[in-house]
């Protein structure tokens, strides 16, 4: 009887570290992925920042010689809502990183 209790102990040990060996495996590749997911969301933000500049001098220096009045105006305006709608995309992927 003492001997069936010691091999149970010893099993549910062995068990044990095993299981915590594959949970510690498991945490190195979350890490890693989750290093992963900041460079990729960092990279993204990068690339974005310097079109997101160009478009917003591009809507600031419309040149109303060309257009003129309302369509000047509405070509300004969808801009705007363009570039206010992927700003905030922007901004959202720079929060989760």
């Amino acid at each position: 009887m003492m001997t069936c209790n010691m091999l149970e102990k010893r099993r549910l040990s062995r068990d044990l570290l095993q299981k915590s060996a594959e949970i510690e495996c498991q945490s190195q590749k979350l890490k890693e992925l989750n290093e992963l997911k900041n460079r990729l969301f960092l990279m993204i933000a990068h690339d974005l920042r310097s079109p997101m500049a160009a478009l917003k001098t591009t809507i600031d220096i419309l040149n109303p010689d060309i257009l003129k009045g309302e369509e000047l105006e509405m070509i300004r305006q969808e801009l705007q809502r363009q570039f206010h709608a992927t700003d905030e995309t922007l901004q959202e992927l720079l929060v989760w990183t």
